[in-house]
Protein backbone atom coordinates (compact mmCIF):
# COMPACT_ATOMS: atom_id res chain seq x y z
CA UNK A 1 0.00 0.00 0.00
CA UNK A 2 2.82 2.35 0.91
CA UNK A 3 4.56 1.51 -2.37
CA UNK A 4 1.44 2.33 -4.39
CA UNK A 5 1.06 5.65 -2.56
CA UNK A 6 4.72 6.50 -3.21
CA UNK A 7 4.28 5.76 -6.92
CA UNK A 8 1.14 7.92 -7.02
CA UNK A 9 2.92 10.86 -5.36
CA UNK A 10 5.90 10.48 -7.71
CA UNK A 11 3.69 10.49 -10.83
CA UNK A 12 1.70 13.46 -9.52
CA UNK A 13 4.84 15.49 -8.82
CA UNK A 14 6.29 14.55 -12.21
CA UNK A 15 3.14 15.72 -13.99
CA UNK A 16 3.14 18.98 -12.02
CA UNK A 17 6.77 19.65 -12.91
CA UNK A 18 6.09 18.86 -16.58
CA UNK A 19 3.07 21.18 -16.59
CA UNK A 20 5.11 23.97 -15.00
CA UNK A 21 7.87 23.54 -17.58
CA UNK A 22 5.34 23.59 -20.42
CA UNK A 23 3.80 26.79 -19.06
CA UNK A 24 7.22 28.40 -18.70
CA UNK A 25 8.20 27.39 -22.23
CA UNK A 26 4.94 28.80 -23.59
CA UNK A 27 5.60 32.14 -21.89
CA UNK A 28 9.11 32.20 -23.36
CA UNK A 29 7.76 31.47 -26.85
CA UNK A 30 5.13 34.18 -26.40
CA UNK A 31 7.81 36.77 -25.66
CA UNK A 32 6.33 39.71 -27.60
CA UNK A 33 2.80 38.85 -26.50
CA UNK A 34 3.82 38.75 -22.84
CA UNK A 35 5.51 42.15 -23.14
CA UNK A 36 2.13 43.76 -23.86
CA UNK A 37 0.01 45.19 -21.07
CA UNK A 38 -2.84 42.90 -19.89
CA UNK A 39 -5.41 44.99 -21.79
CA UNK A 40 -3.42 44.82 -25.02
CA UNK A 41 -2.82 41.08 -24.60
CA UNK A 42 -6.58 40.62 -24.58
CA UNK A 43 -6.99 42.99 -27.54
CA UNK A 44 -4.33 41.13 -29.56
CA UNK A 45 -5.98 37.83 -28.72
CA UNK A 46 -9.33 39.18 -29.89
CA UNK A 47 -7.75 40.36 -33.14
CA UNK A 48 -6.46 36.84 -33.80
CA UNK A 49 -9.67 35.05 -32.83
CA UNK A 50 -11.82 37.42 -34.89
CA UNK A 51 -9.49 37.20 -37.88
CA UNK A 52 -9.28 33.42 -37.87
CA UNK A 53 -13.02 33.10 -37.38
CA UNK A 54 -13.72 35.47 -40.25
CA UNK A 55 -11.56 33.48 -42.66
CA UNK A 56 -12.76 30.06 -41.52
CA UNK A 57 -16.38 31.16 -41.89
CA UNK A 58 -15.85 31.85 -45.58
CA UNK A 59 -16.35 28.09 -45.90
CA UNK A 60 -19.26 27.90 -43.44
CA UNK A 61 -21.73 26.66 -46.03
CA UNK A 62 -19.58 23.74 -47.16
CA UNK A 63 -17.81 22.97 -43.87
CA UNK A 64 -19.77 19.83 -43.00
CA UNK A 65 -18.97 18.40 -46.44
CA UNK A 66 -15.22 18.93 -46.02
CA UNK A 67 -12.92 16.09 -45.07
CA UNK A 68 -10.73 16.64 -42.03
CA UNK A 69 -7.81 17.22 -44.38
CA UNK A 70 -9.63 20.01 -46.22
CA UNK A 71 -10.70 21.56 -42.93
CA UNK A 72 -7.12 21.44 -41.67
CA UNK A 73 -5.77 23.11 -44.81
CA UNK A 74 -8.35 25.88 -44.67
CA UNK A 75 -7.71 26.61 -40.99
CA UNK A 76 -3.95 26.79 -41.68
CA UNK A 77 -4.63 29.23 -44.52
CA UNK A 78 -6.90 31.24 -42.22
CA UNK A 79 -4.16 31.50 -39.58
CA UNK A 80 -1.73 32.80 -42.19
CA UNK A 81 -4.24 35.29 -43.62
CA UNK A 82 -5.07 36.67 -40.18
CA UNK A 83 -1.57 37.95 -39.46
CA UNK A 84 -1.14 39.29 -43.00
CA UNK A 85 -4.29 41.39 -42.53
CA UNK A 86 -2.87 43.61 -39.77
CA UNK A 87 -3.80 47.22 -40.76
CA UNK A 88 -1.10 49.51 -42.12
CA UNK A 89 -1.72 52.08 -39.39
CA UNK A 90 -2.27 50.53 -35.98
CA UNK A 91 -2.99 52.69 -32.95
CA UNK A 92 -3.94 52.09 -29.35
CA UNK A 93 -6.76 53.87 -27.56
CA UNK A 94 -9.20 53.43 -24.69
CA UNK A 95 -12.53 51.80 -25.49
CA UNK A 96 -15.86 52.61 -23.88
CA UNK A 97 -14.95 50.45 -20.89
CA UNK A 98 -11.69 52.30 -20.31
CA UNK A 99 -9.54 49.41 -21.52
CA UNK A 100 -6.54 49.93 -23.78
CA UNK A 101 -7.09 48.28 -27.17
CA UNK A 102 -5.48 48.06 -30.59
CA UNK A 103 -7.29 49.82 -33.41
CA UNK A 104 -7.20 50.47 -37.15
CA UNK A 105 -6.39 54.17 -37.19
CA UNK A 106 -7.77 54.83 -40.70
CA UNK A 107 -11.02 53.01 -39.99
CA UNK A 108 -11.46 54.85 -36.69
CA UNK A 109 -10.93 58.19 -38.41
CA UNK A 110 -13.64 57.37 -40.95
CA UNK A 111 -16.05 56.59 -38.13
CA UNK A 112 -15.42 60.02 -36.62
CA UNK A 113 -15.75 60.98 -33.00
CA UNK A 114 -13.10 61.48 -30.34
CA UNK A 115 -10.68 58.81 -29.19
CA UNK A 116 -9.50 58.71 -25.61
CA UNK A 117 -5.86 57.93 -24.90
CA UNK A 118 -4.93 57.73 -28.58
CA UNK A 119 -1.35 56.68 -29.30
CA UNK A 120 0.28 56.23 -32.72
CA UNK A 121 3.93 55.92 -31.79
CA UNK A 122 5.96 53.14 -30.24
CA UNK A 123 5.63 50.43 -32.90
CA UNK A 124 2.05 49.36 -32.29
CA UNK A 125 1.80 47.61 -35.66
CA UNK A 126 4.97 45.62 -35.05
CA UNK A 127 3.73 44.66 -31.58
CA UNK A 128 0.40 43.42 -32.93
CA UNK A 129 2.04 41.54 -35.79
CA UNK A 130 4.52 39.91 -33.41
CA UNK A 131 1.79 38.87 -30.98
CA UNK A 132 -0.29 37.51 -33.86
CA UNK A 133 2.62 35.45 -35.20
CA UNK A 134 3.27 34.00 -31.75
CA UNK A 135 -0.36 33.17 -30.99
CA UNK A 136 -1.04 31.54 -34.36
CA UNK A 137 2.23 29.63 -34.12
CA UNK A 138 2.11 28.40 -30.52
CA UNK A 139 -1.61 27.54 -30.49
CA UNK A 140 -2.06 26.48 -34.12
CA UNK A 141 -2.53 22.84 -33.16
CA UNK A 142 -5.29 23.61 -30.65
CA UNK A 143 -7.20 25.86 -33.06
CA UNK A 144 -6.89 23.38 -35.92
CA UNK A 145 -8.20 20.55 -33.74
CA UNK A 146 -11.01 22.78 -32.52
CA UNK A 147 -12.25 23.49 -36.03
CA UNK A 148 -11.77 20.08 -37.65
CA UNK A 149 -13.74 18.41 -34.85
CA UNK A 150 -16.98 20.28 -35.59
CA UNK A 151 -19.52 20.07 -38.41
CA UNK A 152 -20.08 23.83 -38.38
CA UNK A 153 -17.32 26.36 -37.64
CA UNK A 154 -19.55 28.30 -35.25
CA UNK A 155 -19.61 25.27 -32.96
CA UNK A 156 -16.00 25.91 -32.05
CA UNK A 157 -15.75 28.94 -29.74
CA UNK A 158 -12.30 30.14 -30.69
CA UNK A 159 -12.44 33.30 -28.57
CA UNK A 160 -13.28 31.33 -25.43
CA UNK A 161 -10.62 28.74 -26.20
CA UNK A 162 -7.77 31.06 -27.22
CA UNK A 163 -8.37 34.12 -25.06
CA UNK A 164 -9.68 32.47 -21.90
CA UNK A 165 -8.59 28.84 -21.72
CA UNK A 166 -5.23 28.81 -23.55
CA UNK A 167 -3.79 32.25 -22.77
CA UNK A 168 -6.06 33.60 -20.04
CA UNK A 169 -5.61 37.00 -21.68
CA UNK A 170 -9.24 38.10 -21.37
CA UNK A 171 -10.17 36.49 -18.05
CA UNK A 172 -10.18 39.91 -16.39
CA UNK A 173 -13.20 40.88 -18.49
CA UNK A 174 -15.40 38.25 -16.85
CA UNK A 175 -18.90 37.85 -18.28
CA UNK A 176 -18.73 41.34 -19.76
CA UNK A 177 -16.34 40.31 -22.55
CA UNK A 178 -17.32 40.80 -26.18
CA UNK A 179 -19.17 37.72 -27.38
CA UNK A 180 -17.75 37.31 -30.86
CA UNK A 181 -18.71 33.66 -31.37
CA UNK A 182 -22.47 34.13 -31.40
CA UNK A 183 -23.07 34.22 -35.14
CA UNK A 184 -25.44 32.12 -37.20
CA UNK A 185 -23.66 29.58 -39.39
CA UNK A 186 -26.32 30.09 -42.04
CA UNK A 187 -25.82 33.84 -42.31
CA UNK A 188 -23.93 34.92 -45.42
CA UNK A 189 -20.85 36.75 -44.12
CA UNK A 190 -20.33 38.48 -47.44
CA UNK A 191 -17.28 36.57 -48.65
CA UNK A 192 -18.14 32.89 -48.33
CA UNK A 193 -17.07 30.97 -51.41
CA UNK A 194 -20.11 28.70 -51.49
CA UNK A 195 -19.54 27.90 -55.15
CA UNK A 196 -16.24 26.21 -54.31
CA UNK A 197 -14.26 28.55 -56.58
CA UNK A 198 -11.54 28.85 -53.96
CA UNK A 199 -11.33 25.12 -53.20
CA UNK A 200 -8.60 24.20 -55.68
CA UNK A 201 -5.87 24.60 -53.07
CA UNK A 202 -7.85 22.40 -50.66
CA UNK A 203 -7.68 19.27 -52.81
CA UNK A 204 -7.01 16.25 -50.61
CA UNK A 205 -4.26 14.93 -52.85
CA UNK A 206 -1.82 12.49 -51.28
CA UNK A 207 -0.24 14.79 -48.73
CA UNK A 208 -0.01 13.85 -45.09
CA UNK A 209 -2.85 15.20 -42.93
CA UNK A 210 -0.49 17.22 -40.75
CA UNK A 211 1.83 18.52 -43.47
CA UNK A 212 0.24 21.97 -43.70
CA UNK A 213 0.15 22.39 -39.93
CA UNK A 214 3.82 21.46 -39.66
CA UNK A 215 4.73 23.94 -42.39
CA UNK A 216 2.87 26.70 -40.57
CA UNK A 217 4.53 25.93 -37.24
CA UNK A 218 7.95 25.81 -38.91
CA UNK A 219 7.27 29.11 -40.68
CA UNK A 220 6.13 30.86 -37.51
CA UNK A 221 9.12 29.52 -35.56
CA UNK A 222 11.49 30.75 -38.26
CA UNK A 223 9.95 34.21 -38.11
CA UNK A 224 10.30 34.34 -34.34
CA UNK A 225 13.95 33.23 -34.55
CA UNK A 226 14.71 35.88 -37.16
CA UNK A 227 13.21 38.57 -34.92
CA UNK A 228 15.27 37.34 -31.98
CA UNK A 229 18.43 37.67 -34.10
CA UNK A 230 17.54 41.27 -34.94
Amino acid sequence: MLLLWSIFVFVLNTNQVAAAKTKANTKTTLKQFMQLSPDLQCSACKFVSKGVRKWVHRKAFSWKKFSKKKKRKWVVKSLEKTCSSVPEKVCTHENENGRKVFGDFNALMKEGGGLSGLSMGGGQRESLMGACAELTGVFAHEMILGYISVKRPGRYHIHQDLCFELTGACKGEGDDHERIDEIDDNVDLGDDDSDGSDDDDLDDGNNDDEAEEELLLASQLEKLMQKEEL
